[in-house]
């Protein structure tokens, strides 16, 4: 990180830090048309995906079998003239194992044997895709030990907001990517605009009941539903248990528990399906899956110019992502553990990964000293808190479990890929995701040893309910706020709700968490004062309040370890060549510089 070359020194710091610490980068940063942004994460993460990229065009005598896979899958993605030989026939081939639908060819579509639960079931089992609803598996939150089946709400390409008809920029560029996708795969084309635009009518009636994060997130969100009484608790519209009993055979008896966050939609999209023609339903399900074909295949030409264009509305990228890119992405997505051995073997430092644990260990000694000395919190609740840090487990470089060659080979080195057929190994890979993760309802949960992020993830994170941080080595100087954002999340107004064992427990006594709430509060008068130029509006500090407290309290603990440990001699902390700058400014600078970004402003 280039210091000096970041600074524009014609800004007083004291007016706008910011401006002052990461001017100069961002006047010369350029984006690239193939995205919306530029900032310093997407640098090391660009980074690392062309060391993974070289990784996987590479031949090595010692690589193991689930490694060889990943490399041949990434091959398969790259043979471009295979998938456009292909064209779109293998695209219908999975639409019509499905039943089809009347947008895409009416007389194949047969309206007597259509059934909704039973058509969207069999996509949720042997593609993992969510459609009217999702169904997916959720850790527990009384027994962070176990997961239970969770379902859920669609998942909806716009926001609720986007969906309205006064917002014509977005619902006219989604209604022109509906007809163009379904119309380029269609075998009758002219209905398809009369037929999607009654789906986009059914998305706009759903999407008033959906929740976002924040409102999955809280306490009451929560519901448990045991089996026999799904009827009774949701609706006799919809056929719950035909829907569950495909997707997991023999799991489900009357005193399992379901979970749902998004109750209220559950019953309403009930209620809904119920006076909708199965033609629109039909529809509807069949969108849904070309939806997720985007995310989740390398298309033919004929179907990316259409998400192309609504891409560039929703973001404003210019260019589809290369191919190789997309190639290196998708089979970090399939492949993570062999792609993340390779990638340590290559890259990892073992000398900065003990730097990382060393900053680890001292900043949740520092919290534990911010925890001790807070003034607001009793005695009760602070040693709750404390036990809650002696809980969290460290994650930091990679798990040993990427060394293990029968883990490895027999999660990833038996299945079958061919070099030659990118499709069919997604649909392969998919299939097998599901069934693994369908599979993990009969077991303990392996909440400690399991890593939810990869060592090829430029990220860092906080789990709630493994009560883990994990981290990878990156700019030292500056990654202590993150180690710090990270921790602090534990006690966020999520992370709260959460014991040291990830259980959702109230271990908050009344007065403590009642000035809990009047801080918080304050922090959300703050953050709605600030003006967001672009958009024309305030921020909503109640939206970003997690984040908020997480940079807060990170930053502080960050600081504070760093003035501790100079104290301690652990390193000199001299003045960079060519900077007259002290420890403390440099620590802010670095701080600021890590967070140097420019973006389009699209919105």
């Amino acid at each position: 990180m280039n210091v000096k070359a970041s600074l524009d020194e014609s800004v007083d710091p004291c007016q706008d830090f910011y401006a002052y610490a990461c001017g100069s980068w961002i006047k010369n940063a350029t984006i690239p048309e193939d995205s919306n942004k530029v900032d310093r994460i997407t640098e090391i993460n660009n980074l690392t995906e062309n060391r993974l990229k070289a990784l996987l065009s590479t031949t090595n005598p010692s690589d193991i079998a689930s490694v060889l896979n990943a490399k041949k899958f990434y091959k398969s993605c790259l043979n471009q003239n295979q998938i456009a030989s292909e064209g779109i026939k293998p695209f219908k081939d999975i639409i019509d194992s499905f039943g089809g639908c009347p947008a895409l060819n009416a007389e194949k579509f047969d309206e007597s044997r259509w059934m909704l639960e039973d058509v969207v079931s069999r996509i949720q089992k042997n593609l993992g895709y969510g459609t009217i609803l999702n169904g997916d598996l959720i850790v527990d939150k009384d027994n962070s030990n176990s997961v239970l089946f969770h379902l859920g709400q669609a998942n909806f390409l716009l926001t609720k907001a986007q969906y309205s008809d006064s917002n014509t920029k977005y619902i006219d560029a989604y209604f022109n990517f509906m007809v163009g996708a379904m119309q380029a795969i269609s075998d009758n084309p002219q209905t398809v605009q009369q037929d999607m635009s009654a789906v986009l009518n059914l998305e706009k009636k759903l999407v008033q009941f959906s929740k976002n994060r924040d409102e999955k997130l809280k306490r009451e969100a929560y519901n448990k539903i045991l089996y026999r009484n799904l009827d009774s608790t949701l609706s006799t519209k919809f056929n719950w248990k035909l829907y569950l009993s495909n997707i997991i055979p023999n799991y489900f008896v009357d005193d399992t528990p379901i979970v749902t966050l998004e109750k209220e939609y559950l019953i309403e999209m009930a209620n809904i399906v119920q006076t909708t023609p199965k033609r629109t339903l039909a529809n509807f399900v069949i969108w849904s899956v070309v939806q997720n074909m985007f995310n989740n295949f390398i298309l033919p030409a004929q179907l990316k110019a259409h998400l192309n264009t609504f891409t560039t509305v929703l973001t404003g990228a210019m260019k589809e992502v290369p191919i190789d890119t997309q190639c290196e992405q998708m089979t970090a997505k399939y492949f993570a553990d062999p792609l993340s051995r390779i990638y340590v073997e290559k890259y990892f430092q073992q000398d900065i990964m003990n730097l990382v644990i060393d900053m680890v260990d001292r900043m949740v000694y520092e919290f534990k000293n911010l925890i001790r000395s807070n003034k607001w919190m009793d005695d009760s609740t602070k040693e709750e808190a404390l036990v809650k840090l002696n809980l969290m487990s460290r994650k930091v470089g990679y798990p040993d479990y990427l060394f293990n060659n029968t883990f490895l080979e027999s999660t990833y080195g038996k299945m079958q890929i061919d070099e030659n057929q990118c499709t069919k190994n997604i649909l392969s890979l998919l299939k097998h995701k599901a069934d693994k993760d369908n599979s993990m309802v009969f077991k303990p949960l392996d909440k400690y040893s399991r890593w939810t992020l990869d060592p090829i993830t430029v990220n860092a994170q906080y789990n709630p309910q493994a009560n883990d941080i994990g981290a990878q080595p990156m700019n030292y100087g500056a990654f202590g706020m993150f180690i710090g954002h990270e921790i602090s999340h534990g006690f966020d107004i999520s992370g709260k709700l959460y014991d040291g064992y990830g259980n959702m427990r109230n271990w908050w006594s009344n007065s403590s968490d009642v000035l809990y709430k009047e801080k918080t509060d304050c922090l959300v008068r703050k953050y709605n004062n600030f003006w967001i130029k672009q958009i024309g509006e305030y921020l909503n500090g109640e939206s970003t309040l997690a984040e908020n407290i997480a940079d807060l309290v990170g930053l502080q603990i960050a600081y504070q370890t760093y003035r501790n440990s100079m104290k301690k001699g652990d390193s000199a902390k001299e003045k960079l060549p060519g900077l007259q700058f002290t420890s403390d400014q440099l620590f802010f600078i670095s701080f600021a510089q890590l967070n140097n970004g420019s973006d389009n402003d699209i919105i």
